[in-house]
């Protein structure tokens, strides 16, 4: 499941994609996926995207061992923020690269996600191995924790959400999400000027 074309890249900054899945047949679900690349210098405004969210995807790199040391303070982000029902996944990504290259197990990963009350999937976004699945499942949980009714309720909400908004709060959440586009675009700059000089 990918939100652009193309074979995939880093997040510079904070990427929003939306999917509606089919979940059991009986209830379409609007996952509206903010990516927020885990870089630390963007920590303060990712973490206004965890409030009121029902799910969250905290992803590491298996090739990287200071990516899943990190994941620890995200996880502990998502559960002061979010509130104690919202669904985690912990997700390993690459899995598909070589043996010797891994610097994270599967084991180390899955008592990391047992520590944190959290399900835990490996994926590569590479060759698409459990991308699609680790979506369904949260999908599933998330319809099971909080209900069909919930769910339609609070996408009703959202669809009106601008409407039902008092001016205060609606100028606040278009002021969060300029914000993400800017602190994008700058790291986006400043990932170009780097790269191109470094030789």
């Amino acid at each position: 499941w990918r939100f652009r074309e193309g074979p995939p890249k880093a997040t510079v900054g904070v990427e929003f994609g939306s999917r509606v899945l089919d979940v059991g047949g009986r209830v379409s679900v609007k996952l509206q996926v903010w990516d927020t690349s885990g870089q630390e210098r963007f920590r303060a405004v990712t973490r206004s995207y965890y409030r009121g969210a029902v799910g969250a995807l905290v992803v590491y790199d298996v090739s990287s061992r200071a990516s899943f040391d990190a994941a620890s303070s995200w996880l502990a982000d998502v559960r002061a923020l979010s509130g104690p029902r919202t669904c985690v996944v912990l997700v390993g990504n690459k899995s598909d690269v070589a043996p010797d290259a891994r610097r994270v197990s599967l084991l180390e990963g899955s008592r990391l996600a047992v520590e944190s009350d959290a399900m835990f999937l490996e994926t590569s976004a590479l060759d698409g191995t459990n991308v699609e699945e680790v979506f369904a499942k949260l999908a599933s949980v998330v319809v099971a924790r909080f209900g069909e009714a919930a769910l339609l309720a609070s996408a009703a909400a959202t669809s009106s959400s601008k409407a039902a908004m008092g001016p205060v709060q609606a100028a606040l959440a278009e002021e969060r999400e300029r914000n993400a586009k800017a602190l994008a675009a700058k790291a986006l700059a400043e990932n170009s000027s780097s790269s191109c000089c470094s030789g």
